[in-house]
């Protein structure tokens, strides 16, 4: 109903539909292609449920974010509370508290809690930077980092935000 309603009022609208991922090749990986099929980006409450099966890589090898780009987005998601996000629950600032622009104009990503260790090594130099201890292995990098950003939401909620995003029923 969302979807026609925008419609109706000329509005782009794009849904999204996720399929279970699937391996799709017996050979390993070629760099910087995905491991499974099905198009999911396993990030927040999506890691729960479609993790299973697939093949995984070692934490220490996950040394660099493969879809946002961090350093200078180009694009920003805002969600229902006003956060804006550089990636699906990291906010670098809430519009309702600051104007888009201020936020916006205000972010350093070097100096973001959860940002810069990511530019600095991916997922691997997050865990390190606040001394996480992780799982062996991992499906891909956005995998390592949303179970890290789980475990780091009550030390920085004003950064990962909202708690839903992880899993957490508030």
């Amino acid at each position: 109903m969302a979807a026609q309603a925008a419609g109706e009022l000329g509005m782009t609208v794009r849904t999204l539909c996720v399929e279970k991922p699937r391996v799709d090749r017996q050979e390993g990986p070629v760099r910087g292609e995905p491991v499974y099929a099905g198009g999911p980006k396993l990030r927040g409450r999506a890691v729960e449920t479609l993790v299973k099966d697939l093949p995984t890589r070692p934490w220490q090898e996950l040394v660099e974010c493969q879809m946002e780009n961090l350093r200078d987005p180009g694009r920003v998601h805002i969600d229902p509370f006003g956060h804006v996000h550089v990636c699906q629950g990291i906010s670098v600032g809430n519009y309702l508290e600051t104007s888009l622009a201020g936020v916006l104009t205000a972010y350093a990503p070097c100096t973001h809690p959860v940002c810069g260790p990511l530019l600095a090594g991916g997922p691997a130099a997050l865990a390190r930077a606040y001394h996480l201890a992780p799982a062996d292995r991992y499906v891909d990098e956005c995998h390592f980092c949303s179970d890290l950003c789980k475990t780091l939401v009550d030390r920085f909620p004003e950064f990962l935000t909202p708690r839903q995003v992880y899993g957490f029923k508030e």
